[in-house]
């Protein structure tokens, strides 16, 4: 879907409840620490993943880069520090409730269910060998897209890691609650609406899983929608091509 081969080596699970109208997975879980032989290498350990969730569907990851770029997930942090007497921060619940969930997942899949604390782990000791002792403790401790839960300042850092919580997460009402949670999803709620103003339909368009069935790399428009979709490019290598060009425009001046 995404072109992206790291991310599907490091596949967990694909959630049948986040699935698009042609039944393409929208959002899978990854390993924190997937095992090397799936990357043909013989280090100990050489990749891990902070985030937990892997935001898959072409349409809507392009759709998410839209929102990022326009500042969307700076007004999400205004709404998260934005506190009314009386009143309890709902957006704050969420955030808080999601890092704990995912720093849960995370420990239960590197340590295992009975592992405590104090019991040495040989994943501990690779973790620590990587990243030092207090890294191992971080990355253990980190929430949603690898975030700092007791980071001073919230920040959504990610829609599309907060998108794919919300889509891997949420069940249909008639059949119960979001699942391991105790509260609403306001910021979930609030990306699906940007999108639907944006004119992007969450379940996806006609013509979208022509990409994703590897029909076609190439753009292809919606017929009931001015609606372009494409396999995403890594937001690492859009941001490097935008700094590229960006500095050959400041020596061309």
């Amino acid at each position: 879907q995404t072109g992206q081969s790291a991310p599907t080596n490091a596949l967990l699970g694909k959630p049948a409840q986040c699935q698009c109208r042609h039944g393409f997975t929208q959002a899978y879980s990854l390993d924190p620490m997937p095992p090397t032989y799936k990357f043909k290498r013989r280090k100990p350990i050489d990749r891990l993943n902070s985030g937990l969730l892997k935001l898959t569907c072409p349409l809507l990851v392009s759709s998410v880069d839209i929102l990022e770029d326009d500042g969307f997930m700076k007004d999400i942090n205004r709404l998260l520090e934005k506190n009314s007497e009386g009143e309890e921060n709902k957006w704050m619940e969420c955030f808080d409730d999601a890092h704990k969930i995912h720093a849960d997942a995370r420990k239960e899949l590197i340590l295992g269910k009975e592992t405590s604390d104090n019991t040495e782990n040989d994943s501990i000791q690779i973790l620590e060998s990587k990243l030092g002792q207090r890294g191992a403790k971080a990355f253990l401790d980190a929430g949603v897209a690898g975030a700092n839960p007791s980071a001073k300042n919230a920040d959504i850092k990610c829609l599309h890691a907060w998108l794919a919580d919300y889509l891997f997460r949420k069940v249909d009402p008639s059949e119960g609650n979001l699942i391991n949670t105790s509260t609403e999803h306001p910021i979930g709620d609030a990306i699906v609406k940007a999108l639907n103003e944006q004119g992007v339909p969450i379940a996806g368009t006609d013509t979208c899983h022509e990409i994703c069935s590897g029909c076609s790399h190439t753009s292809t428009a919606d017929s009931n929608a001015s609606i372009s979709v494409q396999v995403p490019t890594p937001r690492n290598k859009q941001r490097r091509k935008r700094r590229q060009l960006v500095k050959h425009d400041v020596n061309d001046q």
